[in-house]
Parts: C-alpha cells; structure tokens; sequence
C-alpha cells in the first residue's frame, strides 16, 4: 500500500503514469486535458474530475487511479477496459461518481462499492459483461440501485444478469 503525501504534483504523476500504461498518444497530456476541460482542478490544484471517457484506453484499469485522492468524478465510458473491476475504485475517500459504462468488464460488482449508497453517489457499469452476486443486496429497493446497475437484471436470489432491453 502507497504510504506518502499526496499533492498537486502527485496528482499531476498520477495522470502521467496513466497516460503512460495505456500508451496514449503523445498529444494527450495533462495540460491538454486541462485545456479540454476533462480536468477539473480545486483551490489547491487537485485533480476533483477527470474525463478519460473515450480515449482508447485498453487492459485492466490503471491502480495509480489510487493515488488521485481528492477525486470526486471519474469517467472511463466507452473504452475497452477489460478484467474485473478492482475494488480500489470503490475505496477513493472522496470519488462520488464513476462511469464505467461501455467497456469489456466482466465478474462482480466489488463491495467496496457499497459506499456509492452511502454517500448518496453513482457508477453506471451498463454495457459491460457484469454477472454474479450483488454485494449489498439491501439498496435492492433503492432507486439509486436501478440507476446503478442500469441494464441488469436483479434476481431474487441476488443475481444479476444482462438485460439488453434497456431500462425498466
């Protein structure tokens, strides 16, 4: 587990390092996602949204997303992120929001995102090979679990499978 100080500067490697695991083109930077307004800086110059929907990211989902702490908003849409999505996604301390619609995820939903209703947040995971159990099967009744799981169908035994009919 990374132990250090986060700052504007690690937020700044952050999306380098990123940049770099998915091999993006050159011209796509930090500044030119600022200047795109797919970054959006607070006061202090850290990283609350960033907008990587439809870049042409590839593989499994970069861990340096960890280090991006004062993230409130992250959108990955219409990639073709792959694998399972990890648990860490669920446990940024201020992320509220996360897109992952329209990429290749498949397995579970991890618990970790249970905190998404708690904090009265949203993922939207439609369009991807999501299956199995859902985690916390209580906000079942929820209506933040419709808009959570989109194009899945819940079961009474907490299953959750592919609904390609659209919403209910």
């Amino acid at each position: 587990e990374l132990k250090c100080p986060f700052t504007a500067y690690t937020d700044r490697m952050a999306v380098a390092h990123i940049l770099e695991h998915y091999e993006c083109d050159e011209a796509l930077s930090f500044e030119t996602l600022l200047n795109d307004g797919k970054i959006v800086l607070d006061y202090n110059q850290r990283i609350n949204m960033l907008d990587l929907g439809e870049c042409g990211l590839e593989g499994e989902v970069s861990d340096r997303f960890m280090w991006l702490d004062h993230l409130y908003m992250l959108n990955l849409d219409g990639n073709r992120l792959s694998g399972e999505i990890p648990a860490f996604l669920g446990e940024v301390p201020r992320m509220t929001g996360l897109m992952l619609q329209d990429n290749l995820f498949t397995g579970n939903i991890p618990a970790s995102f249970e905190r998404y209703y708690t904090n009265n947040g949203f993922v939207n995971l439609t369009g991807n090979k999501m299956n199995g159990q859902i985690p916390f099967g209580k906000y079942a009744d929820n209506n933040i679990f419709f808009q959570f799981v989109h194009k899945y169908q819940y079961e009474s035994d907490g299953t959750v499978t592919t609904n390609d009919h659209g919403l209910w």
